[in-house]
This record gives structure tokens, C-alpha cells and sequence, in this order.
């Protein structure tokens, strides 16, 4: 405690004039000592011993008094200190003003002594005062100041002006009334003073004495009862105030200590958490400098947590639009000025101080105090650059097509939308092309699928230089591409689909030293402002493209509304539906043609036909299958008329057993794409398997181009088979480019040499050399021909010299219902 000048300066003023009061009565009684008799002056001499005793006595009474209020003055100033600093402390921390004026207020109004009280901050600035209104100018004060502390940190100190008036009142009324008793009674009154010195004071001061070394033991719950003298009785209040607000400062130094701890520790688990969590984390003030940052920010920023305490938010959090590689504003800045939570775009990149870049998805929030004033904000963010290199890998994927990099059918379709829609806002025109290669399953079957996927490859390579920037390229599936030529007229379009016909013409591809050519099937279909829609762009396309290889292939076809081959299509479109209706309703029936033997060493003894189908209208009317074959076909629905013919076949069989017996050889037909239904081959074994049924009287008739197409299937089909003990035939021998190079791959047992040469061996010398040919060839290897469309005498009679094996036609026999019995 400081105690100032005007303590000191009391003691000053009275004490000279108590030692001149005392000087000039010990002078008196030096006097009258000298005149009177000895036992007067034994008397005089007691009576002034007395008397000095006695005044000697009252001064010191007078100075112990003085003192006694004035320790009791200084106590109370301690306690008052403890007292204000323990309330006082929290509100100068936090500054609250309204507080403090309560509180010196409070212990103004209960301290009468006291005329002043301030309270100031650490740096000495006034925070709160309270004084007497009705200050006296000569009223003497007594100054005391102290500094607040905690864990010896200074946070203020505390100033008490106290007013010794009344104590300076007090003690002169009661060193005039020790002097009057004195004079009154000396012996008494020096009796009664020790008496009353015994008990009210000695004994109180001891039970204050013993009070006050029970409390440094530590025990704070020790109290004294005084009930002597005021002062006493203050000061044993006083010292039980201590006491008391000892107990309390204990309990709250055990509470901030253990409060101290909770905060310790969650300051330590915040701080592991932080560092454990896979997310970056930055907190800066209210002004968005940075406070912390965690150990993945450290990592993604490059900037250490002691290097980046106190600068701007953007100096170490650098951001920018993936894209347009414009700067993003921070969201730390978009918190502290709006005081909400918020986050950044979805492209939001990180440039680290190395340079390095993340790509992160972030939010923000503004951290406020009791008050809600915002104090700062904190940043969260996570890496997502794996993530969203993930994302735009698989939406890569997802829209092109792996083998040659194109955009996929889906991609393509969306992209010819946005054309579509564009013609019309515009008034563009744009041209669509649908592209089909050329005997490209040649080279898949011949050299296997890493052939054909390598062909792939390089023509799209070869297709995409022929176009145009801008221009839209993508693989529709299989063999199949399509272009969009953008800002391209039907005319220009025409120019360069016939470039990529010639382009792809001229390749020539090499796998295992074998050579290969393939063509191309060019649809084309303009679009402008009277088009269809994108899907039936792309079918009018196809349909184009289907025009161009019904027409020869290695072409191409510009789609019009009015084009013949486009209504034949559309009409054998609409024969699927009819044909499914067909199927469910059991609406096809069953007819035979015979097969004559044109020599007697092939003369059998019992029938040999090939079973044929006709589809029967809800009129009854029969329909060929010229009708609704090539349709069904073309829709890859041929495999589940084939399980029907060869069902109701074999069931004819079940049921009249006898024809099984009396049959040389039954034909019966099998399409493309039932050579590549493995539920079909499986179904056929079953059924040559049955009992009632003599494998080696079945005869599969598969046509060249079938077997060409899908030579690895058909190799596969009929090994598989052959096994059961059944035949095969290849139907329309001749028919292809290479049918002698793929015969001796082909494991069949009849050659069925296509009708176009039969029908015109009578009249054309080439289709006669064709026909001989055709039959050495297969003699040669051991395999019997059958001559298909033979319509007359005069073609039975030359094939009979060529030496054919068997005829059919309808010279020899018209087809004929399978008889039901």
C-alpha cells in the first residue's frame, strides 16, 4: 500500500502542540511540589506522579487512540482495497464502465470515511470515480492508492481518498474525557483503566492476535467476537470482513485456478483437434489479420503459423476462379462485413506461396463475444483437388468414349440438341453425318477385337483431320460415328463426307502382315430452322446411312422426306410391332419346299426339304417372309423367330414320328443373329439331344454373309452343334467378295450356291462358269452344293451336266404347308 503525505502530515501537527501542553504542567507541578509538606509532596508528588501517570497515560491513550484509528483506518483501507479489487477486476478487464460506477457507488455509500474513489485501467486512464458532493476545504484526507493484480499482472489501480475528521473528532472527545476522569479520580481511574485496558482492549486485541494467526494457518472460517469498544469492535469486524473476504479470494483462486485448468485443457484439445483434422483452419481478428492457422493450412498455404500471425487474410489465402483465373473475394472478408456465414464457388483454386494450387471448398464464419460484437472470424476449407480431379475424370468418361477419345452417343445426342436449338435463334444451317464402316467385322472376327478396336483408333484419327474446327466428331457405338459440321451447307457437307469416304477408302490397315480395306456408309441430313428434333435427326441419319448400304455400300445418301428407300424402312419399321404381335399370338405357320437329288448316288431313301415360315395377318392373310425378314432383321429381332421355326419344328417332329423316320434330310434356317445367342445354341443342343429326335437328319442352313460377318460365331455355333451330329449348309454361296477364302475356315457339309447365278446359267456364260466353279470347289472339299431358284427344265438339265448334287426351286416344287397331323 502507498500511503501519501497527508497521513504523515497529521502526526506533524499534533504532536508539538501535545508536547507544549505537557511541558507547562509538569512546570506547574514542579511548583507546588516545592511548597507543600512531604507527605503533601509524597502526596503532590503521587498525585503529580499520578497525574503525570495520568497525563503521560491519557497522551499516550490520546496516541494510542490515534493510532489505534488509524491502523484501523489502514485495515480498513486493506480490506476495502481487497474488497474493490476482487469485484473490480473483471469489469476493468473487460472495461465495463456502467459496473464500476456501481460498484465505487456501493462502497461509497457503505464507507462513510471514505471521500473519494477512482479506478483506473492499466494505463492509467480514469475508468470510474465517485466523491462527496459536499466537500469541505479544510477537511484534512488521507490518500491511498494500489495496484489491482492477478498472477502479478497488473490490470488497474485503485485509489481511496479517506476523510480523518471524524477520527481526529473522536480522538480528542476521548482524551478529554480520560483527563477529566483522571483529574476525578486518579487511583480509580488509573484501576478502572488498566481494568478497562484488561477487557477491552488486551483481551480483544488477543482474541485478535490469536484470530489473526488462525488465519495464517489457513484457517478462513476462524471469527472474532468483540463487543468492547467501537473501535475494537470495528476492527474485529474488520478483521472478520477480512477474513471473510479472504475465504473468498481463496475460493475464487481455487475457481480461476480450476477454471484456469478447464481452459488450459480445452485450449489443448482445441489445439490437437485442430492439428488432427483433416480440414485447414484460420482465425484472424476483427480486422482480418490472421491469428492461427492449423498444420494443414501450414501444408496447403506454405506459410507457418508464426510467419503468418498478424498479416491480411489474403497475403496467405490466395484465391482464384479455376477458369476464368480471376481473384475470389475472401470469405473471412465477406463474414466480417456482412456478420453471417458464407462460403466460395465451386471452382475456387488456392494458390499456395510456392505457387502450387489446391482446389478447396470453404466457409466462413464471424466469431462474436457476449455481446455480439463481432471480435473475428474463423475460416474452414478442405482439399478437394483430388476430388474434383475424380469428378471431372469421371464426367470425362461419362460423355466420351474410351477406345478413341470421342464423345460418346449421350454427348453427341446433347450436342446436336444445342445445334437443333440454335438453328431456330440463329437462323443457322448445319449438316448432320452418320457414318458406318464397311466390312469392319471382317477384321474383328478374322484378327480378333484388339484388331478391330486398333482400326477404330486410327480411322477416327484419320476421320477427325477431314473436319473442321468446330466441328462436332463423336462414336456413336460399335462401328458407327457421327458429325456435326457446324455453319455447313447441304452442298459443302456432301464435299466432305465424300473426302472422308475417299480418305478412309485409300487406308490400308496392317495387323499380323495381313492387309485390309475397309468402306464406309455416309448418311447425310441437313439441319436447319424446318428440321425434326435432335432424335429424329439422328434416325433420319441412320436411315440415310442404311439407304447407302442398301444401295452398295461405300457411299453416302442425303436424306430426303420424299427418298423411296426411306419410306421402305419406315414401312419395315412398322412391321416390328406387327411381327411382336405375331409372336405372342402364335400367328406364324410352318411350310415346307422340297430338295430334289439331281444324281442317283445322292438319292436318299426318304424326303429332304427345307422348312420355310409365313406370318399370318389378323385377316388371315399370309404374309411371305420377303415381308417382314429383312425388317426383323434389321432389328436384331431375327433370333426369337428362329426359336419359333425351330421349336414348332422339332415339336412337328415329336408328334408325327413317323415323318422322322421316313426323312432323309430337314433344312432348316438360321440368321446372324442368332449365331451370336448363346441361349439359342444351348436350347438347339437340348433339343437334338431329345429322343424322338435323329440329329443327323437336321440340317442348319446359314447364309454366307451371316457366317462372313460373324465368323467367330459361326465357328463357334457350329462347332458347338456338330457335335450333337447335326449338318450345316452355307445358304447364297457366291453371294460375297471372299467366299472362297473363308470356305475352308467354315466346317459345313452342303454348299447352297445363290440363286443369282442359277436363275442365269441358261442365258449368261459367266453365271454358268460361276455355278461349276462353285461346285468343283466344293467337291473338292469334299462338301455337296445345292442349286438354289431353279425355275425350269432347261436349268435342271445344265446343272444335271455341271454336276450339282440337288435342286430346289420352283421348277422343282412350290412351297407347301407342313401337313399337321
Amino acid at each position: 500500500m502507498k500511503i501519501t503525505g497527508s497521513e504523515t502530515g497529521v502526526a506533524e501537527d499534533t504532536l508539538p502542540s501535545a508536547a507544549i501542553e505537557e511541558t507547562e504542567s509538569e512546570m506547574q507541578i514542579d511548583k507546588l511540589v516545592n511548597r507543600f509538606p512531604l507527605w503533601i509532596e509524597i502526596t503532590l508528588s503521587l498525585a503529580i506522579t499520578l497525574v503525570v501517570v495520568a497525563l503521560i497515560s491519557g497522551e499516550i491513550m490520546r496516541r494510542q487512540l490515534q493510532a489505534d484509528y488509524s491502523m484501523t483506518l489502514q485495515n480498513t483501507s486493506e480490506t476495502t482495497f481487497d474488497l474493490l479489487s476482487a469485484a473490480a477486476l473483471e469489469p476493468v478487464i473487460s472495461e465495463d464502465i456502467p459496473q464500476l460506477r456501481t460498484i465505487t457507488n456501493e462502497v461509497g455509500r457503505l464507507q462513510a470515511d471514505i471521500h473519494a474513489i477512482r479506478i483506473f485501467n492499466e494505463e492509467d486512464v480514469l475508468l470510474a470515480g465517485w466523491s462527496i458532493s459536499n466537500t469541505n476545504s479544510n477537511e484534512k484526507l488521507v490518500s491511498f492508492s494500489k495496484d489491482m493484480l492477478f498472477e502479478e499482472e497488473k490490470f488497474g489501480r485503485i485509489a481511496i481518498d479517506w476523510s480523518t475528521q471524524r477520527l481526529n473528532l473522536e480522538v480528542e472527545q476521548q482524551v478529554d474525557r480520560l483527563r477529566y476522569w483522571i483529574l476525578a479520580s486518579l487511583l480509580v481511574l488509573t484501576l478502572i483503566t488498566i481494568l478497562l485496558m484488561h477487557f477491552f482492549a488486551v483481551r480483544p486485541i488477543g482474541k485478535i492476535h490469536r484470530h489473526l494467526l488462525s488465519l495464517t494457518l489457513g484457517n478462513h472460517k476462524s471469527r472474532v467476537d468483540i463487543h468492547s469498544s467501537r473501535e475494537l469492535s470495528l476492527l474485529g469486524s474488520s478483521v472478520n470482513d477480512l477474513a471473510t473476504a479472504l475465504g473468498l479470494q481463496k475460493r475464487r483462486e481455487s475457481q480461476l485456478e480450476l477454471a484456469r485448468q478447464e481452459l488450459f485443457e480445452a485450449k489443448e484439445m482445441a489445439e490437437v483437434t485442430l492439428h488432427s483434422i483433416g480440414d485447414g483452419v484460420i482465425t484472424t481478428d476483427v480486422s482480418g489479420c490472421v491469428l492461427t492457422i492449423n498444420s494443414v493450412s501450414e501444408k496447403l498455404t506454405g506459410w507457418s503459423n508464426d510467419e503468418a500471425k498478424g498479416k491480411p487474410i489474403e497475403a496467405i489465402f490466395n484465391l482464384v476462379d479455376e477458369i476464368s483465373r480471376e481473384p475470389i473475394a475472401n470469405t473471412i472478408r465477406n463474414c466480417l462485413k456482412t456478420g453471417k456465414p458464407g462460403g466460395i464457388s465451386k471452382n475456387a483454386v488456392l494458390i499456395s506461396r510456392a505457387g502450387n494450387e489446391s482446389a478447396i471448398y470453404d466457409s466462413g464464419s464471424p466469431i462474436c463475444n457476449r455481446t455480439g460484437e463481432i471480435v473475428g472470424a474463423v475460416l474452414v476449407y478442405h482439399d478437394i483437388t483430388e476430388a474434383r480431379h475424380m469428378t471431372r475424370e469421371l464426367e470425362y468418361q461419362a460423355t466420351h468414349d474410351s477406345l478413341t477419345d470421342l464423345i460418346n452417343r449421350k454427348e453427341f445426342a446433347r450436342e446436336l440438341y444445342q445445334f437443333r436449338q440454335g438453328v431456330s435463334r440463329r437462323n443457322q444451317e448445319h449438316c448432320l453425318l452418320y457414318i458406318d464402316l464397311d466390312q469392319f467385322k471382317i477384321v474383328n472376327d478374322t484378327c480378333g477385337h484388339a484388331a478391330g478396336d486398333a482400326l477404330l483408333q486410327q480411322l477416327a484419327h484419320i476421320i477427325s483431320k477431314e473436319l473442321r474446327r468446330g466441328d462436332i466428331f463423336g462414336r456413336l457405338g460399335g462401328d458407327e460415328f457421327g458429325v456435326v459440321l457446324n455453319e455447313c451447307s447441304l452442298e459443302f457437307a456432301s464435299e466432305i463426307a465424300d473426302n472422308i469416304r475417299k480418305t478412309v477408302g485409300q487406308f490400308r490397315f496392317v495387323w499380323e502382315e495381313k492387309n485390309f480395306s475397309v468402306g464406309t456408309s455416309i448418311g447425310v441430313v441437313a439441319i436447319n430452322g424446318e428440321s425434326a428434333d435432335s432424335d429424329m435427326l439422328l434416325t433420319q441419319a441412320d436411315e440415310a446411312c442404311y439407304s447407302a448400304k442398301e444401295l452398295g455400300r461405300n457411299r453416302l445418301h442425303i436424306f430426303t422426306e420424299d427418298d423411296e428407300h426411306t419410306r421402305n424402312r419406315r414401312g419395315e419399321i412398322s412391321f416390328i410391332g406387327r411381327v411382336d404381335a405375331a409372336l405372342a399370338e402364335d400367328r406364324f405357320v410352318l411350310f415346307q419346299q422340297a430338295i430334289l437329288p439331281l444324281h442317283d448316288n445322292n438319292k436318299e431313301a426318304g424326303e429332304h426339304f427345307e422348312i420355310l415360315i409365313r406370318m399370318v395377318e389378323e385377316d388371315g392373310k399370309l404374309i411371305a417372309p420377303g415381308g417382314f425378314i429383312p425388317a426383323v432383321e434389321r432389328y436384331g429381332a431375327m433370333s426369337k423367330i428362329d426359336r419359333w421355326v425351330i421349336s414348332n419344328t422339332f415339336e412337328w417332329f415329336r408328334k408325327n414320328p413317323e415323318k422322322m423316320s421316313s426323312l432323309s434330310l430337314c433344312s432348316i434356317n438360321l440368321s446372324a443373329n442368332s449365331l451370336a445367342d448363346d441361349d439359342l445354341k444351348n436350347y438347339i443342343a437340348e433339343l437334338l439331344d431329345a429322343p424322338h429326335i435323329d440329329a443327323h437328319k437336321i440340317c442348319f442352313e446359314i447364309t454366307e454373309t451371316a457366317a462372313v460377318s460373324n465368323l467367330s460365331q459361326a465357328l463357334n455355333f457350329i462347332h458347338h452343334l456338330k457335335k450333337s451330329g447335326c449338318l450345316f449348309a452355307l445358304d447364297d454361296f457366291g453371294s460375297g467378295m471372299s467366299s472362297f477364302g473363308y470356305l475352308k475356315n467354315l466346317s459345313v457339309d452342303l454348299l447352297k450356291i445363290d440363286g443369282m447365278f442359277v436363275r442365269e446359267i441358261a442365258n449368261d456364260k459367266i453365271s454358268r462358269a460361276m455355278v461349276k466353279s462353285i461346285n468343283e470347289v466344293g467337291h473338292v472339299m469334299g462338301k455337296r452344293t445345292i442349286a438354289e431358284f431353279v425355275e425350269n427344265d432347261e436349268i435342271l438339265a445344265l446343272l444335271k451336266e455341271i454336276g450339282v448334287d440337288y435342286a430346289q426351286g420352283y421348277g422343282i416344287a412350290k412351297p407347301e404347308p407342313l401337313i399337321q397331323v
